[in-house]
């Protein structure tokens, strides 16, 4: 198992800019220590030392082999299963995280609509809505708001149309409120939701 760790070790070691050095540090760092001789007589004892700074290169190559290395086995083996639990804890965690991303882009898909926010800007720029005019639509968005609607349906595409009041025509219960109009500014709806501390239940889901 040693050999193992130390053959891992320098196999990491080969691929960086420690090629050239990895064997002499090992050399260096795993020195014999001389015992002297007993008093019987007995021949010199020969034991090799356990240096910490070989043990942390092993331990940030491979979590518990620093420990393997200093025959530290029931550390070892715990630093292999923290290490573990956190790498199942991760995957398991970013796949929720993926899901939740998935249910909110789909939601946001089936209330959203950017033809309608499209439209809301036509009307207050005065240019026509049509594929010929997004140029000229996105560039009146441009220089009218702080921020602009993402050409791709990226994460600040939806983070977005959430998140300002300038997107609000785009959602459908807003469109479908008696209280709301086309004609509302951004300053309106501003207004309106400082007034009432209330989004309009979709955009706020």
């Amino acid at each position: 198992m040693k050999r193992l760790i130390i053959f891992m070790t320098a196999a990491f070691f080969s691929t960086s800019a420690f090629a050239n050095d990895w064997q002499k540090f090992m050399l260096e760092n795993s020195a014999p220590m001389l015992m002297p001789e007993s008093e019987s007589g007995g021949a010199t004892i020969v034991v090799k030392k356990k240096n910490p700074r070989a043990a942390f290169v092993m331990s940030a190559v491979i979590p518990g082999a620093g420990q393997v290395y200093a025959r530290s086995y029931i550390k070892a083996a715990a630093f292999v299963a923290v290490e573990a639990a956190a790498w199942t804890y991760y995957v398991q965690n970013n796949e929720k995280g993926r899901d939740l991303e998935t249910q909110f882009q789909a939601y946001a898909d089936a209330h959203w609509s950017e033809e309608e926010y499209w439209r809301w800007i036509s009307y207050h720029s005065g240019i026509a809505y049509s594929q010929e005019n997004m140029e000229a639509l996105r560039e009146w968005e441009h220089q009218s708001f702080s921020h602009g609607l993402h050409r791709e349906k990226d994460q600040q595409y939806y983070e977005m149309i959430g998140k300002y009041h300038q997107f609000s025509w785009g959602w459908d219960d807003f469109r479908t409120d008696p209280n709301n109009s086309i004609s509302m500014t951004d300053e309106q709806i501003t207004q309106r939701y400082n007034e009432t501390g209330q989004l309009n239940p979709n955009r706020y889901y």
